[in-house]
């Protein structure tokens, strides 16, 4: 009976033990089973949160800087500012106010002027010239009439003295602004009012 009575103790401590040690693997599995599921949730809620939900709108939207243009998904929510309206940072200033002004400006060309005075007793023909400042003159001189000349004391122009029915071209440049008196130097031609006024602008 003693024997027995040993036998069923220790029986029952080893399904004790057993049971003890079945349980605790349990435990240990289910432990690492919701450490591995916590894992996979937070690993997928990451990726997720790192790809932006607008990725197809992106995508889809193009924008042509040079025809300022939006097309595709989402474009409506673009704020573009065209070209034109754009600051001149090359310039610093207006591009179409500095080619408008640039248009306008008026450029002197030199140009040449042509004359021809016909002279005769204590008158030339034409009495006033008016010319730019710069002008080539380009003057022929006809004597009509007597014995005459013809000169221009401040631009170094002077013909011979010739007579009746004959004719010289001079050419000059006016390079001063200013009133000059042409006149006849024979005699006393000047005095008896053989004179005239160039004018140049």
């Amino acid at each position: 009976m003693p024997g027995f009575v040993n036998v069923w103790t220790l029986s029952l401590v080893s399904a004790g033990v057993w049971r003890t040690m079945s349980l605790f693997f349990i435990f240990l599995c289910m432990k690492k089973f919701f450490a591995f599921s916590l894992l996979l949730l937070l690993g997928a809620g990451c990726r997720q949160a790192t790809v932006p939900s607008t990725t197809a709108e992106n995508t889809n939207t193009v924008i042509d800087i040079f025809d300022v243009e939006v097309t595709g998904e989402g474009a409506s929510e673009l704020e573009v500012t065209p070209l034109s309206e754009m600051p001149d940072v090359i310039t610093g200033g207006d591009s179409a106010e500095n080619s408008e002004s640039t248009a306008t400006e008026e450029i002197a060309v030199p140009s040449v002027r042509e004359f021809t005075i016909h002279a005769s007793n204590f008158t030339f023909s034409v009495p006033t010239m008016s010319v730019k400042s710069g002008d080539t003159v380009r003057l022929t001189f006809v004597n009509d009439e007597g014995f005459h000349d013809f000169r221009i004391d401040e631009f170094g122009v002077a013909t011979k003295q010739i007579g009746a029915g004959a004719a010289e071209t001079v050419e000059f440049v006016a390079n001063q602004s200013g009133n000059f008196e042409y006149y006849c130097s024979v005699g006393s031609h000047r005095a008896l009012g053989m004179k005239g006024t160039l004018t140049v602008e």
